[in-house]
């Protein structure tokens, strides 16, 4: 029933078939988890390189935070500092207001006695020159041109 080389052998031969495939199987499987080991301590390495990256970043947000809030703080205190300047503004014209008005009010009467327009602007309007205007100062170039002498004279005598 064993086949030609007896019980013995054949015996022999499957304890030996079976132990070289038990070493192969153990092999394998020590391959694997080696495999498996391997991958893990390259996972394992990548997370904590990535967490102190993610540390890194959150310490960097933290501080952008911190940086934000200062910006916005100065803009408050600049924001808060004009409310008060225009405040000191509004409560110094109101404390002078009646000076000024008696100031206005006296230059105005003032200007009144002197005889110049009260409260108005000084006109710079010039009129145009009158025919004898045009006339002397035409003359007046013309003696300048010959010599400074009188056109006048110069005309008498002639005659």
């Amino acid at each position: 029933m064993s086949g030609n080389l007896g019980g013995g052998r054949e015996g022999v031969m499957r304890a030996n078939y079976m132990s070289d495939q038990d070493a192969n199987r153990a092999l394998i499987l020590a391959k694997l988890n080696q495999q498996g080991f391997n991958q893990a301590n390259l996972n394992a390495q990548t997370a904590f390189n990535q967490q102190g990256q993610l540390g890194g970043n959150i310490q960097d947000f933290q501080t952008a935070d911190i940086n934000q809030l200062g910006r916005l703080g100065g803009l408050q205190q600049v924001q808060d500092q004009a409310l008060l300047d225009a405040q000191r503004e509004a409560n110094r014209l109101e404390a002078y207001e009646p000076y000024e008005r008696l100031g206005t009010y006296g230059s105005g009467v003032a200007s009144l006695f002197s005889g110049n327009a009260p409260f108005g602007n000084q006109s710079t309007v010039t009129p145009n020159p009158t025919p004898l205007q045009t006339a002397l100062g035409t003359a007046s170039v013309l003696s300048g041109i010959f010599g400074g002498r009188d056109v006048s004279d110069a005309a008498y005598k002639n005659i």
